[in-house]
C-alpha cells in the first residue's frame, strides 16, 4: 500500500540492477530469467534458470523452486524442445512437495509437449 507505481520496463532493469550487484543470488538470478522470459528471450531465460540453479535456488522454499521449474518447462516449449518440456513436466507432476494444483498444470502440460512431438 502506498507504493509508487513501477512500469514493466523499469521493474525489469531494477531487476537486472539487483541482480548485477549480487551475482552469487540464486533468487536475482531467478527473477532475471522471469524478466527475460516475459520479453520472449527464452534462450537467456534458461541460462539465468541454469545459473540460478546452480548457486542454490533449490535449497529456497518449495514455491519459488516449484516456479523456477515450471518456468524452464514453458521456456523450452516455446523454444520447441518438446522432449526436453516433456522430461521437465514429467518430473514436477510427480512431485509430491509440489501442491496438486501445479502437479496437475505440470502433467496437461507434459500431454501437451507429447502432443506437440508427435505432431
Amino acid at each position: 500500500p502506498g507504493a509508487r507505481r513501477v512500469n514493466a520496463l523499469t521493474a525489469s532493469l531494477i531487476i537486472a540492477m539487483e541482480a548485477a550487484s549480487r551475482p552469487d543470488d540464486p533468487v536475482r538470478a531467478y527473477l532475471l530469467a522471469r524478466q527475460f522470459f516475459n520479453a520472449e528471450d527464452y534462450e537467456n531465460t534458461l541460462i539465468e534458470l541454469t545459473k540460478a540453479e546452480d548457486l542454490g535456488l533449490s535449497e529456497k522454499s518449495q514455491s519459488i523452486k516449484t516456479a523456477a521449474v515450471m518456468l524452464k518447462g514453458d521456456a523450452l516449449l516455446l523454444l520447441k524442445k518438446y522432449k526436453e518440456a516433456q522430461i521437465v513436466f514429467q518430473a514436477l507432476s510427480g512431485d509430491s512437495a509440489v501442491r496438486i494444483g501445479q502437479r496437475e498444470m505440470a502433467k496437461d502440460k507434459a500431454r501437451r509437449a507429447r502432443f506437440y512431438l508427435k505432431k
